[in-house]
């Protein structure tokens, strides 16, 4: 069963999100299912390691933004010092990484306004 939100159009920017990722070899990013054993609710849509640091990202359609469990999610894992975003497009997902690369980013939650080059 899909997930509010999770429309045909954002599963396809969270698939060109992940290709692109996954093309750095310090990258390691998968996509959360909603079907998974384990699955908490709101947690974001791609979960994995850049460089040794955990990241989360939500992905939305523009001009759509996190629901506030959604939200609350992203803050648990920054809490933890996790590197966290939510974006609307490939473009952001890659200069999220090059913050993440650079050292920036951990321990909060990066938003569209934030990332974008």
């Amino acid at each position: 069963m899909a997930r509010r939100g999770d429309s045909p159009f954002e599963r396809s920017i969270q698939s060109s999100i992940i290709e692109a990722l996954n093309e750095n070899s310090c990258t390691v990013v998968r996509c959360r299912s909603a079907d998974s054993v384990g699955h908490i609710a709101g947690d974001p849509d791609i979960t994995g390691c850049i460089d040794g640091l955990h990241i989360e990202i939500e992905v939305k359609v523009f001009p759509e933004q996190p629901e506030p469990l959604q939200r609350h999610r992203l803050k648990q894992w920054a809490k933890a010092g996790a590197c966290c975003c939510w974006v609307t497009s490939k473009a952001q997902a890659l200069t999220f990484q090059k913050e993440v690369l650079a050292g920036r980013g951990k321990g909060r939650v990066l938003e569209p306004s934030e990332i974008t080059e």
